[in-house]
C-alpha cells in the first residue's frame, strides 16, 4: 500500500488536502505520469498519510516511498541542475528498483538545467529512520556514478513536494520515466562486491589520490566513495579489517 497526501495551493497558502491511497506502486507511478497545466506552486504532496490532514511531522506516522530531489550535481560545476534523469532511470532499472521520475516546472535540459523528482519504493519507515535511508540512497547512487547533490529536503519528514506542473503543456519540457515490476530499495542495503571492486579499481588506476579523498570528505563533496577507498587502502597497507 502506498499513501500520499495531496494539497492544493502552495505550502504557505493551502486550500485543501486529501489523503490518497494506491494499492500498487504501478498505480502510484501512473498518478505521476501526466503533466498538469498551471503555475509552479499550485499543488504539492507529502510522502504519506496525514492524520489529521495538516502538514506537520507528528501527523505523518510512516511512509513506503523516498523522494529524490533532482536539484543539483557534484560533478559539473557549470550545471544549473541535476544529472540527466534518464540516466537515473537506467540505473534504477538495471537494479530492478521500482521508481517513478517526473520533471518539474523549472526543468530545461537545453541549458543544462535538469530538475526532477524521483519517487522510489522503499521499506516502510518512520521519521527516525529517514536520515540513514537518505544517506544510503545518495551514497549508493554516487557509487553507481550518479553524482546527485544531497539536499536537506530529502531528509525533511513532512516535506512538501510540488507536482508536475507547467505553464505550457506543449513546450516539450516534461518527461516521465518509471519501472513498476521490480522491488524496493532496502534501508540496510549493503554495498555489493561489484561496487566495491569499482571503487578499488578506480583507486588503483590512479584516478584519485589519497589526498583527493581527504579533500572530498573535508569539503563535503562526497563521502561514500572516498571512505570506502581509504578503508581498502588502509587494509592493503596492513591495518586490521575490523579497525579499518
Amino acid at each position: 500500500m502506498f499513501d500520499i497526501c495531496r494539497f492544493s495551493g502552495n505550502q504557505m497558502n493551502v486550500r485543501n488536502g486529501r489523503n490518497l491511497n494506491f494499492k500498487t506502486f504501478a498505480e502510484l507511478a501512473e498518478h505521476f505520469s501526466t503533466c498538469i497545466k498551471g503555475g509552479k506552486q499550485e499543488r504539492y504532496f507529502v510522502r504519506g498519510k496525514l492524520d489529521p490532514i495538516y502538514r506537520v511531522d507528528a501527523n505523518l506516522e510512516s511512509s513506503t516511498i523516498f523522494v529524490i530531489d533532482g536539484d543539483g550535481t557534484h560533478a559539473d560545476k557549470d550545471a544549473l541542475g541535476a544529472p540527466d534523469p534518464f540516466v537515473l532511470h537506467r540505473i534504477l532499472l538495471e537494479h530492478n528498483i521500482n521508481h517513478a521520475i517526473y520533471t518539474t516546472h523549472s526543468h530545461n535540459p537545453s541549458i543544462n538545467k535538469n530538475k526532477f523528482r524521483c519517487i522510489m519504493e522503499v521499506e516502510r519507515h518512520t521519521k527516525p529512520m529517514l536520515k540513514q535511508l537518505a544517506a544510503n540512497i545518495v551514497g549508493w547512487l554516487h557509487i553507481n556514478d550518479y553524482p546527485i547533490l544531497y539536499v536537506k529536503e530529502m531528509n525533511t519528514w513532512s516535506q512538501p513536494w510540488f507536482y508536475f506542473i507547467r505553464d505550457d503543456l506543449d513546450d516539450g519540457m516534461f518527461a516521465a520515466y518509471s519501472h513498476t515490476e521490480g522491488t524496493f530499495f532496502r534501508r540496510d542495503r549493503q554495498v555489493t562486491m561489484e561496487e566495491q571492486t569499482k571503487v578499488v579499481d578506480a583507486h588503483l588506476s590512479g584516478e584519485h589520490t589519497v589526498d583527493d579523498y581527504y579533500r572530498q570528505i573535508r569539503e563535503a563533496e562526497t563521502f561514500h566513495q572516498p571512505l570506502m577507498a581509504l578503508s581498502f587502502q588502509f587494509i592493503s597497507d596492513g591495518m586490521n579489517k575490523k579497525l579499518a
